[in-house]
């Protein structure tokens, strides 16, 4: 494993060293692709009631954690917390990217 590299991520604005993950291999990413192909052909067989389930239970939990997921935004960014609720509300790109990271934290709790 001498050849394998690794990203390290830090605290824009304090420096804090937050964590250091492995770069994926080809073999990874291509493991990743097929998985995400099964979810989504599971995905696409579900009904509407089904898909707002699921929105509405991502919904809730981002409001109930909000919180967390703001300052999680500012670490990330180094941005304030109210220029990134002005983020929440009017920059979709930034939206998803909050809610990519929100959904891996409730992944790892469950």
């Amino acid at each position: 494993m001498a050849d394998r590299k690794f990203v390290t991520s830090f605290d824009p604005a304090t420096g804090l060293h937050l964590g250091t993950v492995a770069v994926d291999t080809g073999d990874d990413i291509g493991n990743k692709i097929l998985k995400a192909k099964d979810a989504q052909r599971n995905w696409k067989s579900t009904t509407f009631t089904q898909r707002r389930r699921v929105i509405r239970t991502l919904l809730k939990w981002l409001v109930d954690n909000q919180d967390a997921c703001a300052r999680i935004a500012c670490r990330d960014t180094g941005k304030t917390r109210e220029s990134v609720f002005f983020w929440f509300f009017f920059d979709a790109e930034f939206e998803i990217v909050c809610c990519q990271k929100c959904l891996m934290l409730l992944l790892e709790k469950f």
